[in-house]
């Protein structure tokens, strides 16, 4: 089952005056700054709150909103797209993220990272970059790598 899954993004601007001794608790101005789209697959209610929300003194994130629905419906052809599937079979999470923009801008069509999660924990993280033309790297620094190559082969 697909989920369109709605979040609000606010910040704490109180937190830019906090002097963070322990002394004093964090003055709160908090300030609504958007919100996200997300796409999940095989996952609970529950479980989608538990990845997507968080909250600290500086940030927090929430669920807003939560529908059954297409992917198609959630994001407009030059949109960010976030994906999240669960495998229930052995409780492993695959995020794929695709920015348009990012594509035209830097040639890195998606990336995707893999994880385990035991005991609410995430562990064994993995992470590929793919690129246009096919090349694909499997860590932040390959990454990068192949961005400089991107670049010095431009000039």
């Amino acid at each position: 089952m697909t989920k369109i899954v709605q979040t609000q993004y606010r910040e704490n601007y109180g937190s830019h005056d906090w002097d963070e001794s322990g002394e004093k608790e964090c003055p709160q101005a908090w300030k609504n700054k958007g919100g996200s789209t997300y796409v999940f697959h095989n996952a609970s209610d529950e479980e989608i709150e538990e990845e997507l929300n968080y909250s600290n003194d500086y940030s927090e994130q929430y669920v807003v909103g939560i529908r059954e629905g297409v992917i198609t419906e959630a994001f407009e052809p030059w949109e960010t797209r976030v994906q999240y599937t669960k495998n229930p079979r052995d409780n492993t999470w695959v995020l794929e993220h695709y920015n348009p923009a990012e594509e035209i801008r830097t040639g890195l069509k998606s990336w995707k990272k893999t994880w385990d999660v035991v005991e609410g924990t995430r562990l064994n993280y993995v992470v590929e970059y793919v690129f246009d033309g096919g090349h694909v790297a499997h860590s932040e620094e390959d990454a990068y790598d192949y961005f400089e190559h991107l670049t010095a082969t431009a000039n």
